[in-house]
């Protein structure tokens, strides 16, 4: 109790009120954590550095939908949980503006779609006839 108290007092938490926010500030952090526990499938507590992408995804206002589509692109492309992966496509979306899945999936499917310049398409036949001037 001693330590708590210090450390509030530190934090310039010494009103009731304060006190109150406090603890339901711990408690909402809390339960974010254990909702990306849930997730994405944690056995353990996630580590101190885990944690520090937990607490920001959550000061970002990221939605707990969005950080589990995240987690499942992670996992189908590199096969692992990688809190840096998942932060990176998070942060990609906030840069476009997506906030939901249907944006994200509408998205992908765009540049899916889209011609890529760096591609170029030969018909069989020009081919035959480029390997036959030789």
């Amino acid at each position: 109790i001693e330590t708590v108290a210090v450390s509030w007092q530190e934090r310039d938490i010494l009103t009731f009120q304060r006190a109150q926010q406090e603890v339901q500030a711990l408690t909402a952090q809390r339960t974010f954590t254990a909702d990306i526990m849930r997730a994405f499938e944690m056995q353990r507590r996630p580590t101190t550095k885990q944690q520090a992408f937990i607490d920001q995804w959550q000061r970002k206002g990221y939605k707990l939908e969005m950080i589990t589509y995240a987690y499942e692109l992670c996992v189908e492309s590199i096969d692992k949980l990688n809190f840096s992966y998942i932060d990176k496509i998070l942060a990609t979306w906030e840069n476009e503006g997506l906030t939901s899945r249907e944006a994200v999936d509408a998205a992908r499917a765009k540049r899916s779609s889209s011609p890529d310049t760096d591609t170029h398409s030969y018909s069989l036949e020009d081919y035959k006839q480029l390997m036959n001037n030789f």
